[in-house]
């Protein structure tokens, strides 16, 4: 269990992570599985606990290829939960039971869980979730925030460069929730930061047909949100502009716009960021698969501090604020549908209906 293992590598001999580190059990045994348990052996912060899958024979052989033992490979992951006792549940599986799993899963005795985004795929399941989160920690993996400059550019703009925000332009070549909570979670980050107020309403338009999993989404979808004097643009799908030199690659496309009274700044996944701020000018390289596995790391660096921690704090991405992006997307849509400008506050927050 002491010998050293290659980060880069999850499946060599990665089943004993740290020992000592915080047990982790994950559910869906596939490509992104494999992401979040490289993130892990490379923070240095888990112990593997268990793999689990309703494809048993693909669970038993990603815990073989990791040198676990077939006792901590399973296909239920109520019974994983309960015989191996874990501290926090990954799911890395399609979004359409999460809820419902969930919540067996906390009935077990489960402590912590992390899903992958999208969060949910309707407003009652997100409203079940955000329940579920009142009383046990649910984190949503939206690690974004956690690219190296991310944590640099968020800083800068909490510091004030931007001034008094006016907007924020985000936009994709991806369907709405392929990579809208993304995006949007780092709107919604940068206005917060920049000390406007939360989106109050929404105005889209969408049109053409996507699936997601069992669920129709707008092929191409185009949104307004007001944020006090500010607003907040996004533009989903092939409507959504390319990056310059990279018009071959939509995934590119993936871009975060801000501007303000004192300055400006301008994120893209591959092609660089540039922000700035009177006389001031930081430019960067930004490279999406580097970024995103120093992101995956960071942010289970940071979890494990927090479920280790006195929690007297929320965590960034726990599905009480993480949900945000989600009921924005709700929202939207069903502004398109309706033709409708849809409030996005009740007396208790932003609603989700």
């Amino acid at each position: 269990m002491g010998r050293a293992v290659d980060p880069g590598h999850p499946e060599h001999g990665a089943a004993s992570l740290t020992s000592g580190g915080i047990r982790v059990l994950h559910v869906g045994c596939g490509r992104r599985a494999k992401a979040h348990l490289k993130a892990q052996l490379s923070s240095g912060q888990y112990l593997l606990a268990g793999l689990c899958d309703v494809n048993g024979v693909r669970a038993r052989e990603l815990a073989a290829s990791m040198r676990l033992a077939d006792t901590h490979a399973f296909e239920d992951p109520v019974e994983a939960c309960t015989a191996l006792q874990p501290e926090l549940v990954v799911l890395a599986i399609p979004p359409q039971s999460r809820p419902e799993l969930v919540r067996a899963l906390v009935s077990a005795g489960c402590p912590a869980v992390l899903v992958e985004k999208p969060i949910a795929l309707t407003p009652s399941d997100l409203a079940d979730l955000q329940e579920i989160g009142r009383s046990t920690p649910v984190f949503v993996n939206t690690q974004y925030r956690w690219m190296p400059h991310w944590r640099k550019l968020l800083r800068y703009v909490g510091a004030g460069w931007l001034g008094e925000l006016a907007e924020v332009r985000l936009s994709t070549r991806f369907a709405p929730f392929e990579q809208g909570e993304h995006v949007i979670s780092l709107g919604l980050e940068i206005a917060s930061l920049a000390g406007v107020p939360a989106p109050r309403w929404v105005l889209a338009a969408a049109c053409g047909i996507e699936r997601h999993g069992p669920r129709e989404t707008p092929a191409e979808l185009i949104a307004v949100a007001g944020l006090g004097a500010a607003r907040m643009h996004l533009v989903h799908g092939a409507v959504a502009p390319l990056v310059r030199g990279d018009e071959d690659a939509p995934w590119n496309a993936l871009v975060v716009h801000a501007r303000g009274t004192e300055g400006w700044l301008d994120v893209t996944v591959n092609k660089g960021y540039t922000l700035v701020s009177g006389v001031r000018r930081l430019e960067g390289a930004t490279e999406w698969y580097r970024d995103d596995e120093s992101a995956q790391r960071s942010l289970y660096i940071d979890l494990a501090g927090w479920l280790r921690g006195p929690r007297t704090e929320s965590f960034p991405t726990a599905v009480e604020s993480a949900s945000a992006a989600s009921g924005f997307l709700f929202a939207a849509e069903r502004s398109a549908r309706t033709r409708q400008r849809v409030s996005l506050l009740t007396d208790s927050g932003p609603t989700t209906q």
